[in-house]
């Protein structure tokens, strides 16, 4: 049950525009004063998102969002917040919160991920993005898809990494292996922009292994 007497640090609401029924869905996030998370107080800042096909109509359009609001100090995507020590929430251009943090013996509360370990994350998640795309176009089916990631930092500030090795792993019965090498190939080689701003600073290399095989 939520403590009302708790700081609330934001509200996100979700307007669903469906055929013959409306959608409206409040995402509601409090923390205490012993978490350190919470705006002091000061207002709401307020996000609000409609999901509309092109056209007007109601019918449904998968990852379709368009900004309708602002924050309580009218800012647009792109931005962080400090929350408390070295904690900090941000927003994005598409209207996402992303929370932030390090360790508590540097001043974090350990509540979140590290700005490096998502630059990881982003880099996976791009490139995975892509393959399973490619991979729906080509009709190849599979059971499991994963992205991993070995990476090596530099010993001296700036930590940058020196070194990235991506595994994509793939399970399931029948695979086109060349189809699956292409998909991997054309999202190193060609659309993954994540990829290609990291190879310019970076060592990226990558390999495929299909039920635990490297092919």
């Amino acid at each position: 049950m939520t403590n009302w007497g708790k700081k609330v640090s934001y509200i996100t609401v979700v307007w669903g525009n469906g055929r013959g029924s409306m959608l409206v869905m409040l995402i509601l996030s409090a923390w205490g004063s012993k978490t350190g998370c919470g705006d002091g107080g000061s207002g709401f800042p307020i996000t609000f998102f409609r999901d509309r096909a092109p056209n007007g109509h109601g019918r449904k359009t998968a990852g379709r969002k368009v900004i309708i609001g602002t924050d309580r100090q009218g800012l647009m995507g792109n931005y962080v917040r400090r929350v408390k020590g070295l904690s900090f929430s941000g927003m994005t251009e598409s209207g996402h919160q992303v929370r932030m943090d390090t360790r508590t013996d540097l001043g974090g509360l350990d509540g979140a991920a590290r700005p490096m370990e998502l630059y990881l994350q982003s880099l996976m998640g791009c490139t995975g993005m892509d393959v399973v795309s490619i991979l729906t176009k080509m009709k190849v089916g599979y059971d499991t898809f994963e992205v991993h990631a070995d990476a090596e930092k530099a010993e001296e500030h700036p930590r940058v990494y020196r070194k990235i090795h991506l595994i994509y792993r793939f399970t399931g019965d029948g695979l086109d292996l060349d189809k699956v090498r292409k998909a991997v190939d054309l999202s190193q080689n060609r659309y993954c922009p994540v990829s290609a701003m990291t190879r310019k600073a970076v060592e990226l290399t990558h390999h495929i292994e299909v039920n635990d095989e490297r092919i």
